[in-house]
């Protein structure tokens, strides 16, 4: 009962941390439409911007690349790297003291936008939000994963990221704060709770033991030599691997690139979205400020609901299915992607803001069933001490080519494209969204092909670990040879 109850507890306190860590991310792109980028017209030089009581400007010029560059590569490129660099002190250390200090770190990151004047010191701050928000999901995923059995780690994953809707609702509500204190306040609001939950974190979650898993486990030959060894032995045979070792395990997992593309592909489309469908409504639909705030009240609750309902079905269907075939939590993700697709083309070609939010429900559904699966995916081909690590190499890759949409949209809106009569945003985000959608959905079936056959040539669960069978990698095939001699490599420890 004390397990179920440190379970229950550590994944609340990981929620919350999660809620936060989206609706800290969002805050930005809601408030760029809201007034903090300062409305210019014309190719010429752009008029200094008005300024408030205290002699500070109260919007920022900068043009629609730039706030490319804000809303995409000025923070997916740090959080990846952070992610990577800073992921081996989770598989290390204790992760509850490393969450806690992102926690604070990215907190003070989004405070501290309240003292911006200039367009370069958003961009700093932007860094440093993502280096702290890169810790977030792998210190997370190693966590869950050894609080949660595999038959049931999809669902407790699915659970995790119920924080990305009910964050990124809260984060469109960041219009009516903006509407209530401005856009400078916004951002004490919505990063002073970071400072409690670092509190309550500290205090209430547990750093939960690593489990022993099948993968750190040698095979049943040696296993009357382990019993014999002595406690120091013991002690010695759990490993700490750092990062060339996770990528010489991940090597020989073909599984995990393949995953890590279709996710790549599939975050294209989430961040487009996340950045730029302030715009969309407020452009596409001519909304004035009153009207604006509204809507993104309306997408805020929407987000919340309808992404919790997609997310908590998929993890609960991917472990459900998964005592019938390995591939099920791959094929539950590639069928609600499929009818995503014509849902999202709905949405943005939707005449009317009601018909679009209505279309918005279907899609926010069937499309953001993908990160709870995907993420128990990659713990299940992993050990527990290099869950960390891997998970943010999964991260990175995601964030890396997803990070570009924003970009790419940004781009797109500076050319003379061809917007088929509609209005410039829709027209971009018709272009790169469903395309994604689609092809990620492709991608995913790739992964259940390559999930069933990994299970017929890998039928114990012990061999998940390619790093740690017999001609998997040259590297460790001394170990492999000695086991029977010695019970296990002290070199290898």
């Amino acid at each position: 009962m004390a397990v179920v109850s440190r379970a229950t507890v550590s994944l609340t306190l990981l929620v919350l941390v999660y809620i936060l860590n989206q609706a800290d991310r969002q805050v930005l792109p809601v408030l760029i439409s809201g007034g903090l980028k300062c409305n210019t017209t014309g190719d010429g030089p752009s008029p200094a911007p008005p300024v408030d009581v205290h002699g500070r400007p109260t919007c920022l010029v900068f043009n629609d690349v730039l706030e490319g560059v804000l809303k995409g590569p000025a923070f997916t490129l740090v959080y990846t790297v952070g992610g990577v660099s800073l992921a081996y002190l989770a598989d290390n250390y204790n992760r509850v003291f490393v969450l806690v200090g992102a926690v604070v770190f990215w907190s003070m990151a989004t405070c501290l936008c309240y003292f911006v004047t200039e367009f370069w010191q958003l961009v700093v701050l932007r860094v440093l939000l993502g280096v702290g928000e890169a810790v977030c999901n792998p210190v997370a995923y190693s966590i869950i994963s050894d609080l949660f059995s595999k038959s049931k780690r999809a669902t407790a994953l699915s659970v995790y990221h119920i924080g990305v809707y009910v964050g990124g609702g809260l984060g469109y509500l960041a219009a009516s704060a903006n509407e209530t204190f401005g856009w400078r306040l916004t951002f004490l609001v919505f990063g002073a709770p970071g400072f409690l939950f670092s509190i309550l974190t500290i205090l209430f979650m547990e750093n939960p033991e690593r489990e022993p898993s099948d993968h750190d486990t040698p095979t049943a030959s040696s296993a009357s030599a382990r019993v014999a060894a002595t406690d120091e032995d013991e002690q010695e045979s759990v490993q700490s691997y750092n990062i060339i070792t996770v990528l010489c395990h991940l090597k020989a997992s073909p599984t995990f690139y393949i995953i890590c593309f279709a996710s790549a592909v599939r975050q294209i489309a989430g961040y487009s979205l996340g950045a730029y469908f302030p715009t969309f409504f407020k452009d596409t639909y001519k909304l004035d400020e009153d009207g604006y705030r509204h809507i993104m009240e309306y997408v805020g609750i929407i987000v919340f609901l309808a992404g919790t309902i997609g997310s908590l079905s998929s993890g609960y269907l991917g472990d459900a299915f998964m005592v019938k075939s390995p591939a099920a939590k791959a094929y539950v993700i590639t069928a609600a992607q499929i009818i995503a697709t014509p849902c999202i083309v709905w949405v943005l070609l939707s005449g009317t803001w009601q018909m679009a939010l209505g279309a918005l429900v279907l899609a926010y559904i069937t499309a953001e069933t993908w990160l709870g699966p995907a993420a128990a995916i990659v713990q299940d081909l992993t050990p527990s001490r290099m869950r960390a690590q891997a998970s943010a190499i999964f991260v990175t890759v995601n964030s890396l080519v997803g990070g570009c949409g924003p970009l790419i949209v940004g781009a797109m809106l500076q050319k003379d494209l061809n917007s088929f009569g509609l209005v410039e945003i829709q027209a971009v985000l018709l272009y790169i969204v469903p395309t994604a959608y689609a092809l990620s959905a492709l991608l995913f079936f790739g992964v259940g092909i390559a999930l069933k056959i990994r299970a017929r040539t890998h039928p114990d669960d012990r061999q998940y670990s390619p790093l740690l069978t017999e001609t998997a990698n040259p590297v460790f095939r001394s170990f492999n040879a000695g086991k029977e001699e010695d019970g296990f490599n002290s070199s290898f420890a």
